[in-house]
């Protein structure tokens, strides 16, 4: 997909999604409507760590990071997204602030979509909710391996562990 994707394009990627498996068509047609893409040049930045949210992301193609700053200004690398990952809805469940930064770890392609439509969604689709909860409880889970991986494994067996991650 560039960026002369069309709507039924990223209608397409969305409904491939399997959070939005539940959701009918109307919300699904509305939601790629208000939709647009955006390219990203490398260490552009998307949004900073408690800024007010107002969209989410889907990447396209590229590699989106999401990090941290510490207190000695150095950051702190939460997950790096590469093709069909979602991010920075998870901020509809921390007061509308995205909880981490997102910065373009090289050129990169995102469908950006309206926060509102999805909180809104989410209120009134229970299916919904428990899919977006499932979604954030594995991706805690994974966390929880990996800061498992990084105090027993040497720096080797880490990236072969991220490098087995990239490929599933």
């Amino acid at each position: 997909m560039n960026s002369g994707s069309s709507q039924l394009d990223i209608l397409n990627k969305i409904k491939s999604l399997g959070v939005f498996n539940c959701c009918d068509a109307p919300f699904l047609d509305m939601l790629s409507q208000q939709s647009q893409i955006q390219s990203l040049k490398k260490g552009q930045v998307l949004f900073v760590h408690e800024d007010s949210a107002t969209r989410f992301y889907i990447v396209l193609n590229g590699w989106i990071k999401l990090f941290r700053e510490t207190l000695d200004g150095t950051q702190a690398v939460v997950d790096i997204l590469n093709n069909d990952h979602i991010f920075g809805e998870t901020a509809i469940f921390q007061d509308d602030l995205y909880p981490s930064s997102a910065e373009a770890a090289e050129a990169a392609e995102i469908i950006s979509l309206p926060l509102s439509l999805l909180k809104a969604e989410i209120e009134n689709n229970s299916k919904l909710a428990l899919a977006m909860l499932s979604s954030m409880a594995r991706f805690r889970r994974q966390q929880d391996q990996e800061l498992e991986h990084r105090t027993i494994q040497n720096a080797p067996q880490r990236i072969g562990c991220f490098l087995l991650r990239l490929v599933h």
